[in-house]
């Protein structure tokens, strides 16, 4: 297997977000926080991990998109070039330009209509527009993707997603930053996001033959506003010890994340290493219990 097949094989796998649900364990040592902070950094833990969740699908799609524009065909919902393979055919239409094999920058427009169901029934409507410097496989080429009316589900998506392929000698990396992202409920209920994020490898490049053994650091900061109900929370998350994902688990399994809300912190810890799905939010004095899915 090639340094670029391994890229490729990969990125799927390692994209898939750890998001999670919050158990009812709470622990407190020292001085409890409120139940409006606890509640507020609450909050903002679920709405980064949704947030995250979303644009990551989406990326997993950008990169998904033919082996001579993305980074390998077998990504997203153009596995085996159906929808996850779910569909009779294609329930979305799409358009290459320029369709010269080679030749960059490319523009590549998804179109969903009125509504595609794919896997999970998961329905997709409205357009994304993806713009390719280069081949994505390739160091230094990058892909801008913004959304026309686009909705996944009931939920409308905005924003601009960009993710630039910084890989080195040394290993693969790659930057993905969301800017001015928004994902709008029926109900009024928001999340306004932005994120700025490095992955760089860490372990595996001596063995690019085996995937289940490369690992990744992951840095960077984001922040955002969440609208629930008639509660509106204001909020920044910095990653503090870089977060590791292993090909060989599907969550994250080390590092921490810090959320601030006014005067607030919360840290979110992801464990020492260990391949489960167990995280701790503590607020205070009070810790949650955190299951990743």
């Amino acid at each position: 297997m090639k340094r670029k097949e391994k890229f490729i094989a990969f990125l799927p796998a390692l994209l898939l977000a750890s998001c999670f649900t919050v158990s009812c364990n709470k622990q407190n040592s020292g001085p409890a926080a409120t139940e409006e902070q606890a509640a507020n950094t609450n909050n903002a833990a679920i709405a980064e991990s949704e947030a995250n969740a979303t644009f990551n699908a989406e990326l997993e799609n950008v990169i998904g998109f033919s082996s001579d524009i993305g980074a390998g065909s077998g990504a997203g919902i153009m596995y085996n070039g159906n929808e996850r393979g779910d569909s009779a055919s294609h329930c979305f239409t799409v358009s290459v330009t320029p369709l010269t094999p080679g030749v960059f920058p490319k523009t590549v427009v998804i179109d969903f209509g009125k509504g595609c169901t794919g896997r999970g029934g998961v329905t997709r409507s409205g357009k994304v527009t993806t713009v390719y410097s280069g081949h994505l496989a390739i160091a230094g080429s990058s892909a801008v993707t913004t959304f026309q009316d686009y909705y996944v589900d009931s939920t409308q998506v905005e924003g601009a997603l960009t993710v630039t392929n910084k890989s080195t000698a040394s290993g693969f990396a790659f930057n993905v930053q969301v800017k001015d992202g928004k994902l709008s409920r029926p109900s009024g209920n928001y999340i306004h996001w932005s994120s700025n994020r490095n992955w760089v490898q860490f372990a595996g490049q001596e063995t690019p033959f085996k995937l289940n053994d490369d690992s990744y650091h992951i840095t960077g900061d984001a922040s955002g506003t969440v609208k629930k109900d008639t509660n509106l929370v204001d909020y920044s998350a910095l990653i503090t010890d870089a977060l590791v994902r292993k090909a060989s688990c599907r969550w994250i399994t080390a590092g921490t994340l810090k959320f601030t809300i006014g005067a607030t912190e919360g840290l979110l810890n992801f464990g020492d290493g260990e391949c489960d799905n167990d995280a701790k939010l503590i607020v205070g004095g009070t810790t949650i219990n955190i299951s990743l899915r």
